[in-house]
C-alpha cells in the first residue's frame, strides 16, 4: 500500500487526460498545501496539461465547489482515475465484508465448542436467540 490505496490503482503521474476526472483520497497533506482545503475523497476534473512524464503540470476543477488548483510535478502522484478508484473501493468493501463474515463463523465455531464443553461439565448455556443474531447482523451491515 501507498498512501493508504493498494499499489493496483495507479495515480495518474502524467497519463491524465483533459475531460478526466480523478479523485485525490487518504493523502495526508500539511495545513499549508493548497491540496489540504478539501475533503477527502474529492473528485477533480482535469481541465489543462502542459508538459510530458514527471514535468507534467495539471490544472484542475473541483467538482464540488468549483475552485480551481494547479498541480505541480509531484502532486499528481495523490490523484486516481475516479472510475478505477471506485471499482477498488467496491471492491475493498467486498473484501471486508467476506473477512467480517469468516471472523464470525470462526467465532461461531468458538463458542459452539465452548458451548458444548460447559454443557459437558455441568454448567448452564444461554445464547442469544437467531432473531437477535440478525437484527445485529443488519445493524452492522453484515446483511441487508
Amino acid at each position: 500500500m501507498k498512501n493508504n490505496v493498494k499499489e493496483s490503482l495507479k495515480p495518474i503521474h502524467s497519463e491524465g487526460r483533459i475531460g478526466q476526472i480523478v479523485v485525490l483520497d487518504k493523502v495526508g497533506v500539511s495545513a499549508d498545501d493548497q491540496l489540504h482545503q478539501f475533503e477527502q475523497p474529492h473528485l477533480f476534473r482535469i481541465i489543462s496539461k502542459e508538459g510530458e512524464g514527471w514535468d507534467t503540470v495539471y490544472k484542475l476543477e473541483s467538482l464540488a465547489s468549483g475552485k480551481k488548483i494547479t498541480l505541480g510535478k509531484y502532486d499528481s502522484s495523490y490523484f486516481y482515475d475516479a472510475s478505477e478508484w471506485a471499482y477498488d473501493m467496491r471492491d475493498e468493501k467486498e473484501r471486508q465484508k467476506k473477512k467480517v463474515s469468516e471472523k464470525i463463523e470462526d467465532l461461531k465455531g468458538k463458542i459452539a465448542m465452548l458451548t458444548d464443553i460447559l454443557t459437558k461439565q455441568g454448567n448452564r448455556v444461554i445464547v442469544v436467540s437467531d432473531e437477535e443474531e440478525i437484527k445485529f447482523m443488519k445493524k452492522i451491515g453484515i446483511i441487508n
